[in-house]
């Protein structure tokens, strides 16, 4: 059974969690990752798919929650997270998105969560985030990297299509003039391929205006998204109930940054991408008002060369459920962006696409626990 295949492939990922992840970074040890195989893959991509289908956009989960910010590939920080919080078999965990690309291990990072998402599926929330569309992560290295490590083009198109049913809980970037009600974003129409949509630009691109100069909203320097000032922060809490909104998207040098008293950024990926020398964090919420930051002092980069990829002792021994390949299927050519991405200190190239039909991925008999 699937399930049984994911738990084996977490307890190998189990064996890397446990080991010194400082001297992992440092290089003073060997990590050693186990190597997924293709169908398997394949595999846990359809099977999230549909638990994503089946998911609300508007999730209400009660604390305790650990709430882990941008990962960009950094799977030492997940690591991390996990070891000091354990596994979702007894904790609830959200991620607040852009779990992929730019870090090393963009592809161990979606695949370890996608098999605690099936394993524990009431227990990881996954929120979308702006690298968690085709036509940026094409760009950002998780394409790169997927085909360097499985050389099919179609396993991509199969990770978006898993992202375009994906749900929202805490934001990922923030809000936007058209957002006042969270009525809204529950009536969002999946699948979601752009994000032309104002709530959804608003959602996984806008940041809250640090500098005090917007107490409304203002264009975002990103080309995309806007910049949220405290006065529309405060109106929409007040409408909707709430007392914080907590979001990621944005690299912050401890790892959390709290603005307005009530904006909570978290960004788990510690010395992103080897370049800020940043903190990394996660939020434990222990209660509708309280929460605990944790911090993750920055580690030293690890590339992936430096990483050994096992196929373990016993894998030949697990029958795989078999999908049949497509008769025929097209790569999906990435769309154009209406205005240039930049990103602070990594910026987002400018890119151009053209937009076709995702081919849907190919049925396959299930059995669950």
């Amino acid at each position: 059974m699937l399930r049984d295949q994911c738990l084996y492939y977490f307890r190998e990922f189990l064996v890397a969690i446990s080991g010194d992840v400082s001297a992992y970074a440092s290089r003073k040890k060997q990590l050693i990752l186990p190597q997924i195989p293709l169908q398997f893959v394949k595999n846990i991509i359809r099977e999230v798919t549909i638990i994503f289908k089946n998911e609300p956009n508007l999730l209400s989960i009660k604390a305790p929650v650990v709430v882990c910010g941008d990962l960009h590939g950094h799977i030492l920080d997940l690591f991390r997270i996990l070891k000091q919080c354990g596994s979702p078999e007894a904790k609830k965990f959200i991620f607040l998105g852009d779990i992929v690309d730019r870090g090393e291990f963009s592809v161990e990072c979606i695949i370890l969560i996608y098999i605690m998402k099936i394993v524990w599926p009431d227990n990881v929330s996954i929120i979308r985030g702006n690298h968690e569309f085709g036509y940026l992560c094409s760009q950002c290295g998780f394409l790169e990297q997927l085909l360097s490590s499985y050389g099919e083009p179609m396993l991509f198109q199969y990770f978006i299509s898993s992202f375009n049913y994906n749900t929202s809980l805490c934001i990922h970037g923030g809000l936007s003039p058209s957002l006042q009600l969270l009525s809204q974003i529950k009536n969002l129409q999946r699948p979601v391929e752009d994000w032309e949509d104002d709530v959804l630009n608003g959602l996984v691109w806008s940041d809250p205006d640090v500098s005090g100069y917007c107490d409304e909203f203002s264009p975002s320097s990103r080309g995309t998204g806007y910049l949220y000032g405290q006065a529309c922060v405060e109106r929409f809490l007040r409408k909707n109930g709430l007392k914080y909104l907590i979001r990621g998207h944005e690299c912050v040098q401890d790892g959390l940054r709290v603005t307005f008293n009530s904006v909570i950024t978290v960004f788990s990926a510690s010395n992103y991408c080897g370049v800020s020398n940043n903190d990394g964090a996660y939020i434990l919420m222990k209660s509708d008002d309280t929460y605990d930051i944790k911090p993750l002092p920055a580690l030293d980069y690890l590339l992936r060369s430096y990483v050994i990829f096992s196929k373990g002792k016993t894998e030949n021994e697990r029958p795989l459920v078999k999908i049949s390949e497509p008769k025929s299927a097209r790569i999906i050519q990435p769309k154009p962006l209406h205005s240039p991405m930049n990103n602070q200190s990594i910026k987002s190239p400018r890119v151009s696409f053209t937009k076709n039909k995702l081919p849907a991925l190919p049925a396959h008999n299930r059995a669950r626990n």
